[in-house]
């Protein structure tokens, strides 16, 4: 799964089989192993790469049920002077999600505590996809707002801090969805990618949803990906481009692949040799590693 940082001087390796090692990145060295369990002690299987803040760990997991679990992990000090790992709080639901945790932190959101955001497939049996919004009370966890989605989600939401507000993508689809961080309720959009950008009009989503924030105004832009099917007459392609909700443009667009991807991945933040140029890098099964820059 990899390396979450927790802080500047702490960091935890999660593995598939639901086993944390938290490890000192100063010294490079193992401090406290935890295995995640189920509330009744079976094993869980991470399924989607974990998320850590201010010292915190949030991983999602799944049991041989079906039944799925989001972990809140924290660092804690033992009564012999040593670090522990210590599973502080546990929200069930069902099935498997397809998403990453995402964290939104009290100076965000002006909140309390964090609120996490995540997708469940359902909840207390059922099989109505959700977007949820929960508070992380230390000891449990507390649903503050619910969307409901007309599909799975497979990429983790993206938020503005400045303007609150938080943004999702269903695969196979061309429409982005935005919502406000701290109610869930729609804020703006949903905006169609494949008018604004140009595309034709069997262009959908297939990959990340990242972001950067860049200027003295914090100006918020959406890293997409995308394709075109191949069809009598058109070649179709994989696209990479970039999107600034506030002004309803996709500022560039670029093909990386003369034939769509099954799928992408991305890094949004990676060295450029200009201020306030931002570059991401896109990775995909065909199309290999892609350097993208706004320049």
């Amino acid at each position: 799964m990899g390396l979450t940082p927790l802080s500047a001087n702490y960091a935890i390796i999660s593995q598939v089989n639901g086993t944390l090692t938290l490890i000192d990145t100063i010294n490079w060295v193992a401090l406290a192993t935890l295995t995640l369990k189920d509330p009744n002690g079976a094993s869980v299987t991470l399924v989607s790469p974990s998320t850590g803040s201010d010292g915190v760990l949030y991983a999602v997991g799944q049991n041989s049920a079906g039944a799925g679990f989001l972990f809140s992990v924290a660092m804690q000090m033992s009564q012999t002077g040593t670090l522990t790992l210590v599973n502080r709080a546990l929200f069930e639901y069902t099935g498997k999600t397809g998403a990453s945790p995402v964290v939104v932190r009290p100076n965000i959101s002006g909140l309390a505590q964090n609120l996490i955001l995540l997708h469940v497939p359902g909840l207390s049996g059922d099989t109505q996809n959700r977007l949820l919004g929960l508070l992380d009370n230390g000891a449990s966890f507390s649903q503050s707002w619910s969307i409901l989605l007309a599909q799975a989600l497979t990429v983790a939401p993206s938020i503005d801090e400045v303007s609150g507000t938080l943004y999702y993508i269903f695969p196979k689809q061309s429409l982005l969805y935005a919502a406000n961080i701290v109610s869930g309720a729609e804020n703006v959009g949903p905006f169609n990618i494949q008018t604004l950008g140009s595309f034709s009009s069997s262009f959908q989503f297939n990959g990340h949803l990242l972001a950067v924030q860049t200027g003295p105004t914090g100006t918020y832009t959406l890293l997409l990906s995308g394709s075109t099917p191949a069809k009598a007459g058109s070649s179709g392609g994989q696209f990479a481009l970039g999107f600034q909700p506030s002004t309803y443009q996709v500022l560039w667009k670029l093909q990386t692949l003369a034939q769509p991807e099954a799928n992408t991945e991305a890094w949004s933040l990676v060295p450029s040799n200009a201020p306030n140029v931002y570059c991401m890098t896109v990775v995909g099964p065909s199309s290999g590693i892609s350097r993208l820059c706004n320049d």
